[in-house]
């Protein structure tokens, strides 16, 4: 099977291409918990922190999408975390825009996850001294 893109042809071998495929979506689904760890730390119900999580796991490739398509119109849209969620794209083309290749969007989607790692740090710990100085006044004789 050889797949034109761009007027390259590529070789897509159907054990390698599952592998890529699977690889490829490792970071995305790494995200995309994290997105789900950072809810529920900022919100108290798991499961609100939970359904947003199976949300943007199944419109990421569609909001992704219409981002691309935006982006030809507005660069600063090709930073934002939506069109690099899906990296699947990467199995069969070099680029996902002009100037967008997968190690800019690993980079993206690894600025991200320290983002969300640091918002997610810092509300733990600002929730937790709360919780600290509670107990503290409760064991008060």
């Amino acid at each position: 099977m050889k797949p034109l893109l761009d007027g390259q042809q590529k070789l897509a071998v159907v054990g390698t291409q599952f592998f890529l495929k699977v690889m490829y979506y490792i970071p995305s689904l790494l995200i995309i918990m994290t997105i789900a760890f950072m809810l529920s730390t900022l919100f108290k119900s798991q499961a609100l922190a939970v359904g947003i999580g199976i949300f943007v796991l199944f419109l990421s490739s569609t909001i992704g999408g219409v981002i691309v398509l935006l982006a030809e119109k507005y660069t600063w849209t090709k930073f934002l975390i939506f069109p690099h969620l899906d990296l699947t794209v990467y199995a069969l083309q070099e680029k996902i825009l002009q100037d967008v290749t997968l190690p800019m969007s690993l980079i993206i989607l690894a600025v991200y996850y320290i983002i969300f790692l640091l918002i997610t740090f810092t509300f733990f710990q600002k929730r937790d001294l709360v919780y600290k100085i509670i107990w503290a006044q409760i064991d008060k004789p």
